[in-house]
């Protein structure tokens, strides 16, 4: 009897010591990528920053838009880069006020690159342990326009982890404890977990846009609300619910430090409906009287071609022969010229 108390104890122990492990291998993962964003921005001198989602992450290449300005300018021209894939204006939000803003900085344009629907958006993916990283202590104004109360898992996500981190990233956390437990003999974990454990395929998985939402479907997923007495309620409009999105606090954020910009990224020309086109005087009417920046891309007839795009809000990789801008030359690397020339005409970039 005695020995089966030890037995239990010693496996308690164990079971504690591998979670403790993972734990402060996932909080080390988690820190890794929220933190030295203020501290860089404070280093470095930059006369940019750009911020997005695929549509920068996968439609720009940095070189050719920097290598672009810098030769209209004559000057060097440095950008400092935050893109999270499938992400928008909420971890924009949150990343504008508790990084940027927090940095001893200013004058320096930001860049914001997404599409049409996306000034909107007010959710966060399920369960986005990565969204709830760039929060503050407190963040009322987050909650407020989301239109939700503060959850018992935002309150303790950050101190615990392990409870709620997202598949991929446990994935990458265990990958990298097994190679660093076994000396790099399993330097990428994969066969060890898929044998001992069977869990994880680890495979990379390309974001891929393959319909955007419909704009009447998202306002639908936005919080219900309604001017007026409950006689006379008004169903809030389109203008409505971008005035209560995150993208006027952002510009309040911003106001005074950091010159905005919105990039309006060009989408598959066959997909560009007539409902897209008024959100964009909207948010074009929205934006002049707030005093910021808008590039739609969606004017620019260069991007046109079909046979540039993979998907419908993606450029393909590779080059197409007989183009306008050029020969050989990918719908990426004209895409990027011509935000480097818009970012130029609109004085951005001086």
């Amino acid at each position: 009897m005695e020995i089966n108390k030890k037995r239990l104890v010693v496996t308690i122990v164990i079971i504690l010591l591998i979670f403790s492990g993972i734990e402060i291998g996932i909080k080390n993962y988690f820190d890794g990528r929220k933190d030295n964003f203020t501290e860089d921005l404070n280093s470095g001198n930059y006369d940019l920053i750009l911020i997005g989602n695929s549509m920068l992450g996968h439609n720009v290449n940095i070189s050719i838009l920097e290598d672009e300005l810098s030769q209209s300018t004559g000057r060097k021209i440095s950008s400092k880069i935050f893109y999270f894939d499938g992400r928008s204006f909420p971890l924009w939000y949150l990343l504008i006020k508790n990084r940027i803003a927090a940095s001893q900085k200013s004058n320096i344009p930001v860049v914001i690159i997404g599409h049409i629907t996306e000034p909107w958006t007010v959710a966060n993916r399920p369960g986005d342990n990565v969204t709830r990283l760039y929060m503050a202590v407190d963040e009322p104004d987050f909650y407020r326009i989301r239109g939700t109360p503060v959850s018992f898992t935002d309150t303790i996500e950050r101190s615990s982890s392990i409870l709620f981190a997202r598949e991929d990233v446990a994935a990458a956390v265990l990958r990298e404890f097994i190679k660093e437990a076994t000396i790099e003999r399993y330097p990428d974990g994969e066969s060890v977990l898929k044998k001992r454990f069977a869990i994880g395929q680890f495979r990379e998985q390309a974001p891929s846009v393959q319909h955007l939402q419909p704009l009447p479907d998202l306002l639908n997923t936005l919080p219900a609300q309604v001017t007026g007495s409950s006689k006379t309620r008004v169903r809030m409009t389109e203008e409505d619910y971008l005035k209560h999105g995150f993208f006027p606090e952002i510009i309040r954020v911003t106001q005074g430090r950091f010159p905005l910009v919105y990039v309006d990224s060009h989408l598959y020309p066959a997909n560009d409906t007539e409902k897209l086109k008024n959100s964009r005087k909207i948010l074009g009417k929205f934006l002049s009287e707030n005093n910021v920046t808008y590039i739609d891309l969606n004017q620019r007839e260069e991007l046109n071609n079909t046979e540039l795009y993979a998907d419908l809000a993606h450029f393909h990789q590779k080059n197409f022969v007989h183009w306008k801008e050029t020969s050989n030359v990918s719908g990426i690397e004209i895409n990027s010229r011509i935000i480097a020339r818009e970012l130029l005409e609109r004085k951005v970039i001086q």
